[in-house]
Formats: C-alpha cells, structure tokens, sequence
C-alpha cells in the first residue's frame, strides 16, 4: 500500500505530462493509431512496474522514452515491418481535395515512407531529436549511448532521409506527370 501511495502521484503526472508526446512518437514509428495507443498504454505498464527505479523527476521524460522505444522495437519484432501509409487508403471520397490540404498529406505521406525506409538505430534517433525535441544529451542517455554516437547518426539520418524523400519526390513526379493517351503518328519523320 505504502508503494502505490508513494508513486501514484508521481505516475499520474507523468502520465498528465508526456502522454500525448509519446502517443505521438509511437504513432510515428509505427504508422497505426491504434497500435500506437498499444505500444504506450504497454510502456506505461512497464513504467508503472519500475517506477522504483526512476532516481530523478527531472529525468523522468528520458526514463519513459528508453521504455517507450523499447516497447516500440517489441512492436516490430513482433510484427515484422512498418507500415506505409497509403495515400489510397486514407481518401474520404472521390471529389479532389483542397491543393494546400493534399500537398501537406503527401508530406505527411513521405515523411512516413521515408521513416519506414530507415534503419531503426538511425529512425529512434531522428524521432527523438526532430519531432520529439529531445536534446542529444537526453538522447544518448536514454539510449545508453555517447553522445558522439548520437550526433553520428542524426548526421546520417538526415542525409538518408534527404535522399530518401528525394527519390520520393522523383518518384511522385513522374506519376504526376506521366502524359496520358499519346498517339503515335507515323509519317512525320525519316522511315
């Protein structure tokens, strides 16, 4: 009884606190929401488990990213592979959408795909820098890694995610562009 008084607080700030961040972060490693509500309703189950062991509030959001990536790497070894959002998948209906809403989806859309194309060492790095907003420092702590570590694949996570959403652009482009209903006619040049 003395336990759960002592840290019920506690765990229920933290909860309060990170809860939506940490959603967010699942969500983005594993392209699902309701996986992604799995994956941190299960990090805050095995954070419930050892909140013992969490030495300082003030390290309490780097405590909860090491299980949440933890319980995300489970995820993927449990379900083999990321999934990709479909641009198809995800269309309401047939009518074309506004133009400024369908560009941000498809940026959405392949800044997914290009996640999905990383490897994971270099994909937790990159969520907890660029979209999550940890600092190198939480980072390599969280990670267990030094923090040269840290700075090496967030330099090579951003040049493969640059070359990654380049393809993607090339690639996009061309089936944007692709002419449709060409006929061939003969008789204009050297036959």
């Amino acid at each position: 009884m003395f336990f759960r008084n002592k840290y019920k607080k506690l765990f229920e700030e933290l909860v309060q606190e990170y809860q939506a961040e940490m959603y967010r972060y699942a969500l983005r490693y594993c392209g699902d929401a309701i996986n992604a509500e799995d994956i941190v309703a299960d990090c805050y189950t095995e954070a419930w488990k050892s909140i013992a062991t969490l030495r300082k509030r003030d390290s309490a959001r780097a405590w909860l990213y090491q299980i949440l990536r933890f319980q995300c790497y489970k995820w993927v070894r449990e379900k083999g592979k990321f999934k990709t959002v479909d641009r198809e998948d995800h269309r309401e209906s047939d009518e074309p959408s506004h133009s400024d809403e369908l560009d941000d989806y498809i940026k959405k859309d392949a800044i997914q795909m290009a996640l999905g194309k990383l490897d994971e060492r270099y994909r937790t790095v990159f969520l907890s820098v660029f979209m999550e907003g940890l600092n190198t420092k939480e980072t390599a702590h969280a990670l267990n890694l030094p923090q040269g570590t840290i700075l090496t694949r967030i330099r090579r996570a951003k040049k493969m995610m640059k070359n990654h959403l380049k393809a993607y652009e090339v690639e996009y482009t061309r089936k944007e562009t692709k002419p449709k209903n060409i006929k061939l006619v003969s008789g204009g040049g050297n036959d």
